[in-house]
């Protein structure tokens, strides 16, 4: 469910993780959506308490979509995203760390299996609040990268 008051004012989008306040100010527009997820562009970023530094790229559209994200740095200090030439020109940035990075999180079956995607973050240009999911083709990194100490894929 979306309340709407105005363009300007605070929105509501009801989640199963709680109603996240919004307003048009930090939609972030996703022009190719995030891959599986193709057809939702407009997303807002937001975090719950007890659960940083886990964030939530939430869709608009479908607020039902809700993916957790966390920045790359705090699992793997040295983490280097590269993209091809022109891979980033769609969003306005001519080099991922001139954007913000994010990783998607899973958690499997239960706590003890969180992972990041370290092979396809999702890199957002906060000036002009637009993102993309990129695939890093040419990389060792994980798909399913551990978290948390002691954890398994």
């Amino acid at each position: 469910m979306v309340e709407t008051t105005s363009l300007t004012e605070k929105k509501v989008i009801s989640t199963p993780i709680g109603n996240v306040t919004y307003t048009d100010q930090e939609i972030l527009l996703f022009p190719e959506g995030i891959i599986g997820f193709e057809d939702k562009s407009k997303f807002v970023i937001c975090s719950q308490k007890g659960l940083e530094p886990i964030q939530w790229l939430i869709s608009v559209d479908d607020a039902s979509l809700q993916l957790p994200i966390i920045d790359p740095f705090l699992i793997k200090k040295d983490y280097k995203a590269f993209t091809s030439n022109g891979e980033l020109q769609s969003i306005g940035l001519e080099e991922v760390m001139k954007g913000k990075l994010y990783v998607i999180v899973t958690v499997g079956r239960d706590v003890n299996h969180v992972t990041a995607n370290l092979r396809g973050p999702v890199v957002i240009n906060t000036k002009r609040k637009l993102g993309k999911q990129i695939i890093l083709s040419e990389s060792s990194y994980s798909l399913k990268q551990p978290i948390l100490a002691g954890s398994q894929n």
